[in-house]
């Protein structure tokens, strides 16, 4: 029986790259730390007012009265924001997006280690 030649199914698959892989782990990460800060806000939402340290999320709670929702709403906006926008380099130019997404994640790995130790 000859191969349909409409049918792409007879070709060899090809090889997943070794840095899409690092790509997509990295992308993952950035989500889950920033997934994981999420968690803690609302978590230690009653303690919040003393323990932020980061001035722009200090504002923007301060702003609402210390209700943690608008923070954690522009939070999420931003981190699927970048995610879009490093997903999109990446189309584009993989160098760029390699080297962004190489800081986001070292940026990351540290705000993760500062958040629980």
């Amino acid at each position: 029986m000859e191969p349909n030649p409409k049918c792409d199914c007879h070709k060899k698959k090809q090889k997943v790259n070794r840095f899409s892989l690092l790509f997509c782990f990295l992308w993952i990460w950035i989500a889950f730390v920033s997934s994981f800060d999420v968690y803690l806000t609302i978590r230690l939402e009653d303690v919040i007012k003393e323990s932020e340290q980061n001035p722009i999320a200090r504002a923007i709670m301060e702003y609402d009265d210390w209700n943690v929702s608008k923070f954690i709403g522009i939070k999420m906006f931003c981190t699927i924001f970048v995610l879009g926008i490093l997903t999109a380099t990446y189309f584009f130019s993989k160098k760029h997006a390699y080297s962004i997404i190489l800081s986001i994640a070292l940026f990351q790995t540290i705000l993760i280690w500062y958040l629980t130790f």
